[in-house]
């Protein structure tokens, strides 16, 4: 990350000023060209249609970086000798090009064919061309889209840039040099949008903080942590489409399998007498609207409930281990009392269930898709191992696996859940009306009675990627903004916190950019369960 402060912007200028004229790093080309962005970044930024879990890294052209290449960034800290730190470099410098060209990819699936045209020619608002007439395929190859001579055009100018990178790294002769080269490196990645722009934030409405932090920390405190008996009296319980085999889950290798054996039963309350249309209580599929990328508008087809899902590998201690999440989206959050700050288009709702090394379920997390409204629930058999390596609970703590944390909200945890080892135990959620809060999470076998003669739909499981990717006229756009913000999802609150230094809270956000209670953590860190509760050792091995 960048470690220029918006608070130490004019630091830094003076200090670039001071030094301006001094000799440079001897880093290999092309790091002596000016700071520029390279023309294809350059549309990306101007036609809004950048990713923003992908950092760019000012002054390499061609590499971009996420957080799961960042997380790898420590491991060079560990490394002894220039042979071993060159090799390190250069596997994370191919991964990072990979990555670059992935994005590229997926940015020219949506940008239209008149601006792949025009951008194919000639550089934005200018005359020159974008690359030479020897990096550009033969025009004439049959059945070459533009798109399609635009990405290879791309790949060819990429390939001889990149391979200038590698040169100029294998031509360092010193074990300083390198780590010099390395630390250049990591000083100019792009600053990520969970952070950028923060302090200015608080800067421009300083005399408000005060004020905004009390009512944070009044909402933290008075926080319902109690475990609730969804009592609805008209429900609907929505059923994948696909049935889970009845087998051991430890068999299953396969992602979409994990995400199809385990995919949730979801029980929605049905609001007696709305005051809103009660199709807002449904949720269903993403399509965009709108006459271009200014204009697009998130609608959710509610005639067809859709639930979209991904699996996420996380360090937990010396296991790698399967995370399982679902999200669904409704089309709004109904205002339901006069001023209502989470009113807004579009609402959406993640769990998220930790396998251990087994493909058992250790532990169910809830979140809105704003961040808002975390809450854990650990499994019986968490608690019990937790027990046995912590047998004092922490003061004013419920369960052993709370952690204190001082200086920042602890986790709320309502209730334990019953989850045994035996095969197909599929979560059921309980999701309420009008606020679409999880109320609570059961095994299926566990399932009132009600819930049974409930009406009953199904739904279809979808991949999260086809949210980045919606078809939208002759190409594709994301359903989020270039800041990981749902398109025209503004809620009054994102306002009203605003002095707080949080960014668009309560506004619906991409995954890989959520920050739960009030952004004092990452929902996708790695280390957010070690941090917040006291896990026993080797819970995930699958040892135990």
């Amino acid at each position: 990350m960048k470690f220029i402060y918006d608070r130490s912007f004019f630091f830094s200028i003076f200090l670039m000023l001071m030094i301006t004229g001094c000799s440079r790093p001897d880093l290999p080309a092309p790091h002596y060209r000016a700071a520029a962005l390279d023309p294809p970044d350059r549309m990306i930024v101007e036609k809004k249609v950048g990713d923003v879990r992908y950092l760019s890294i000012e002054g390499f052209e061609h590499i971009k970086v996420d957080r799961y290449l960042l997380e790898r960034v420590d491991s060079y800290k560990e490394l002894q000798g220039i042979t071993a730190k060159k090799a390190f470099i250069k596997s994370f410098l191919q991964d990072a090009f990979a990555l670059n060209e992935q994005v590229i990819t997926d940015v020219a699936n949506k940008l239209p064919e008149s601006d792949l045209t025009i951008f194919f020619h000639s550089a934005p608002n200018q005359e020159e061309k974008v690359w030479d007439d020897d990096d550009l395929p033969d025009p004439n190859v049959p059945g070459d889209t533009t798109r399609e001579r635009f990405i290879n055009a791309y790949r060819k100018h990429a390939d001889k840039e990149f391979e200038k990178e590698l040169s100029g790294l294998s031509s360092l002769e010193t074990e300083a040099r390198v780590d010099e080269y390395w630390y250049y490196f990591l000083d100019n990645v792009e600053k990520s949008i969970l952070t950028r722009g923060r302090t200015t934030r608080l800067l421009t409405t300083a005399p408000l903080i005060p004020v905004i932090y009390a009512w944070i920390w009044y909402i933290a405190l008075t926080e319902d942590r109690e475990p609730h008996i969804p009592e609805f009296s008209e429900r609907t319980t929505f059923y994948p489409e696909k049935e889970s085999q009845n087998i051991d889950p430890a068999l299953l290798t396969d992602d979409w399998a994990l995400l199809e054996y385990y995919a949730p039963v979801f029980i929605l309350e049905k609001a007696a007498n709305p005051t809103y249309d009660s199709a807002i209580d449904r949720f269903g599929e993403v399509w965009m609207d709108g006459s271009d990328i200014n204009d697009a508008t998130p609608q959710v087809d509610t005639e067809k409930p859709t639930v979209y899902a991904y699996v996420d590998h996380t360090q937990q201690g010396e296991d790698v281990i399967q995370q399982l999440i679902y999200t669904r989206w409704y089309p709004e959050h109904p205002k339901l009392r006069s001023y209502d700050p989470e009113a807004g288009h579009m609402d959406g709702w993640t769990l998220r269930i930790s396998l251990n090394k087994k493909n058992q379920p250790l532990l169910f997390e809830s979140v809105a898709n704003c961040g808002c409204y975390y809450k854990v629930f650990p499994t019986e058999r968490l608690e019990n191992w937790s027990r046995e390596e912590y047998p004092e609970k922490l003061s004013g703590k419920s369960f052993h696996l709370e952690n204190e944390i001082t200086g920042k909200i602890d986790v709320v945890i309502p209730e334990l859940l019953s989850f045994e080892d035996n095969p197909t135990q599929k979560p059921v959620a309980y999701y309420s009306a009008g606020k679409h809060h999880l109320e609570t999470i059961r095994p299926i076998e566990k399932m009132e009675l009600v819930d049974l003669t409930a009406p009953r739909e199904s739904y279809q499981l979808q991949s999260y990627d086809s949210l980045e990717s919606l078809p939208f006229h002759d190409y594709h756009i994301c359903l989020f903004d270039e800041n990981g913000l749902v398109r025209k999802a503004h809620r009054p609150e994102c306002t009203l916190l605003k002095p707080s230094g949080l960014f668009h809270a309560g506004h619906p956000r991409q995954r890989n950019t959520q920050m739960i209670y009030f952004d004092q953590a990452v929902f996708d860190d790695n280390r957010l369960l070690e941090t917040y509760l006291r896990l026993p050792a080797k819970a995930f091995s699958g040892d135990r």
